[in-house]
């Protein structure tokens, strides 16, 4: 089972637990929307995840946008912490990358960062991974 909880300003919060099928939640991102998902749904212990987003108040200025993400684990230090990872722009309003290896169960967060003209907006998803059984 995997839980999100969002952390974001303004106080906004949303949980979503599901056992199995796509998980995909809803996040303000500066002016824009984004739900975030990842296959597989949820990620899986020793294995990568491919992340995607889509924007659900898209424009023409998003396509002149960067967005990044990077994966870590608030409680444990790991080398790959600080990497982020590149989204390729694949449509109007979604981006896409392959992250690493989601080393262990436990507390993960998913970090976004769009960067669109001087502004940056990030936003961090919070969410556990279950170590298999």
């Amino acid at each position: 089972m995997i839980g999100w909880r969002s952390v974001a300003p303004l106080g906004f919060i949303a949980a979503l637990a599901a056992c199995s099928g796509e998980i995909a939640q809803t996040f303000p991102l500066g002016h824009y929307e984004i739900t975030v998902a990842t296959d597989p749904s949820p990620p899986e212990v020793g294995e990568d995840a491919e992340v995607t987003t889509r924007f659900k108040n898209s424009d023409q200025a998003l396509s002149a946008c960067q967005m990044h993400f990077r994966q870590f684990m608030p409680e444990h230090e790991m080398s790959a912490d600080e990497t982020w990872h590149d989204m390729e722009h694949v449509g109007k309003d979604m981006f896409r990358a392959r992250g690493s290896e989601f080393t262990m169960g436990g507390d993960w967060e998913l970090e976004f960062k769009l960067t669109c003209g001087s502004g940056t907006h990030l936003i961090s998803v919070p969410y556990l991974l279950e170590w298999p059984e």
